[in-house]
Parts: C-alpha cells; sequence; structure tokens
C-alpha cells in the first residue's frame, strides 16, 4: 500500500469517527466515556468477528495490543 491509498484511509476512517467524536463530547463524566468506550468495544468485537472470525480478531487485537 504506498503513501497515496493510506493517507485516502486513514481521511475515511476520521470521517467515519467524527460521530463518534461527538457522542463524547456529550458525555457527562468519565464514568459514561468508560460506558461509551465499553459498548464500542463489543460492537467492535461483533463487526470484527463477523468479518474475519474470532481467530482474525484476536490477531488483530493481539496487533493492536502491541502498538
Amino acid at each position: 500500500m504506498d503513501k497515496h491509498e493510506r493517507d485516502k484511509i486513514h481521511k475515511r476512517m476520521d470521517e467515519l469517527v467524527k460521530p463518534i467524536d461527538r457522542q463524547i463530547m456529550l458525555t457527562d463524566d468519565a464514568n459514561e466515556v468508560l460506558l461509551l468506550a465499553t459498548a464500542m468495544l463489543q460492537r467492535s468485537m461483533i463487526i470484527l468477528d463477523n468479518q474475519y472470525g474470532k481467530n482474525g480478531r484476536n490477531a488483530i487485537l493481539k496487533d493492536l495490543m502491541k502498538k
């Protein structure tokens, strides 16, 4: 993947995350931020499971935890 493709992907990711950023701004306290993060993590795992299966999901999460 070249720099242009990576930049395009990052731009799209930024667009997709804007509603999430707005939700974070609407939270009242740290507990609500943690509730939102937990809900997003649960949904993310479902999406990854549906797309890549549990082994693929685990590989992605392990890779992210190394960073």
